[in-house]
């Protein structure tokens, strides 16, 4: 008994070497998996007394289209049933069923006039499986469950149900982002709706024409005109990506820094600049705003714009374009105006010129552009429309700022005149202070956005 008991181990080893071996290379067995939602996705579906028999094993039960199991995955072709028919456990097979593997959420917009949610997502051929529908460039967030289905909880009369909508009715959202659109056709359309079938016609906008507006789906962008929502296809407009994927630095002072700022050179919290990145599409950004930091070298000062040029170089760092607000503090602060002839670093004459020959020497393939301040009411400071100790006006700076850019030929957006700014964003409009401002020259997050948005208009503008 001994002797056959030791002959039959080797026997029994080499069987269970062989079988884990075979389940290493079988490429169809799949490791155990979890419970998972399926639905009957033929008008029939059988669930067989055995998993390798599809066509010759006893059927136990036969399910109707869209029918809703719960099944246990065994390998890539078949899965268990998790119930028991007439006290065994059935197999359905892969192809006969459409499992819910779902995946991310999803923001989706309906491409049809009615686009319908389905009881299940079997719902060919049944009259009773709409429950709901959205209208036309309706939003929904949807769960993805296979390449065609995706589910989504929606609410009728005031219960929430999971229902089923179907990739053909439905375009997928992309990240919003502010663009400039240019009328690419003789009369390039511009519709009331982007979903599919006749679509009614808002505006014709002639070629080379600009619309300002924001990406809504894959082929569709939303703009304003004549004070109408409307949408616009990729065919009839193209977009202006003239920073998409840009590394940019923008340098200025207390208003480029912003509010909440962090000690060091890169970041900051609450900014216009922070808010770049997704209006422009720039795959980098860097703050270097100082607050209080002046054009003009000043005795009490260490951080000019002159002692911390090389910031924008620093660790060889090469920006495909530099944005500068340039400081409102040197007319705050009573920097001397000087001449535009006499290059002395304590004069804004002088400092701007300096600063402006260091960002080309070092900077020849960089976009640059200057900015004027924007206008200013913080009390007791100099406002905008009054004269600082030296007698000179914000606006006379500017002036020099306008006079500078034109000699080195950098390209300029005007700020302090821009009619956007000085109208939703004027400080003197003690409504729109109160809602944007902190002081009347730095801005709350409301603000910086507003900002943000005005900035990448005029930059996509120019």
């Amino acid at each position: 008994m001994k002797r056959h008991t030791q002959k039959a181990i080797p026997i029994i080893f080499t069987a269970t070497l062989l079988l884990i071996l075979l389940h290493i290379k079988d490429p169809d067995v799949v490791k155990a998996s979890a419970q998972l939602t399926a639905f009957a996705y033929r008008k029939t579906v059988n669930i067989y007394s055995n998993p390798h028999y599809r066509h010759t094993g006893r059927t136990l039960k036969k399910l109707s289209g869209g029918q809703e199991i719960s099944i246990t995955p065994i390998n890539k072709s078949w899965n268990r049933v998790n119930f028991l028919i007439n006290g065994h456990y059935g197999y359905v097979h892969s192809n006969d069923i459409l499992k819910d593997e779902s995946t991310g959420s999803y923001h989706i917009y309906s491409l049809r006039k009615h686009t319908n949610i389905y009881n299940t997502p079997y719902p060919y051929g049944k009259k009773n499986t709409v429950f709901y529908s959205i209208r036309g460039s309706q939003s929904l967030t949807v769960v993805r469950m296979d390449r065609n289905w995706y589910k989504t909880v929606v609410t009728v009369k005031g219960k929430h149900d999971t229902g089923y909508v179907h990739h053909n009715d439905l375009n997928l959202a992309v990240t919003q982002k502010n663009n400039h659109y240019y009328a690419s056709k003789s009369a390039s359309n511009v519709y009331a709706d982007a979903y599919s079938g006749v679509r009614s016609i808002i505006a014709r906008i002639p070629r080379g024409h600009v619309l300002y507006g924001h990406s809504f789906s894959g082929n569709w962008n939303i703009v304003t005109i004549n004070g109408r929502t409307g949408f616009i296809h990729n065919a009839d407009f193209y977009k202006n990506n003239s920073f998409h994927r840009n590394f940019l630095i923008a340098f200025g002072d207390s208003v480029t820094r912003g509010s909440s700022a962090d000690i060091d050179n890169g970041t900051t919290q609450y900014s216009w600049v922070h808010y770049l990145p997704s209006e422009l599409g720039l795959s980098r950004v860097e703050n270097y705003g100082v607050s209080g930091s002046a054009v003009a070298v000043r005795s009490d000062r260490k951080d000019s714009f002159q002692e911390r040029e090389s910031w924008i170089n620093s660790h060889g760092k090469h920006p495909d374009t530099i944005l500068v607000i340039v400081s409102i503090n040197d007319f705050r602060h009573d920097v001397p105006l000087g001449s535009f002839d006499v290059r002395s670093r304590y004069t804004f004459f002088g400092g701007l010129r300096n600063f402006s020959e260091y960002l080309q020497r070092n900077n020849p393939k960089a976009k640059i552009i200057y900015m004027t301040p924007l206008t200013q009411n913080a009390v007791p400071t100099y406002s905008t429309y009054e004269k600082n100790g030296l007698g000179l006006s914000q606006d006379q700076y500017a002036a020099a700022i306008k006079r500078t850019a034109s000699y080195y030929g950098l390209e300029l957006i005007d700020m302090q005149h821009d009619r956007f700014v000085n109208t939703q964003m004027n400080p003197f409009d003690p409504a729109i202070k109160k809602q944007y401002y902190t002081d009347g020259l730095h801005m709350n997050k409301a603000g910086y956005f507003l900002l943000s948005k005005e900035i990448a208009r005029r930059l996509l503008n120019n």
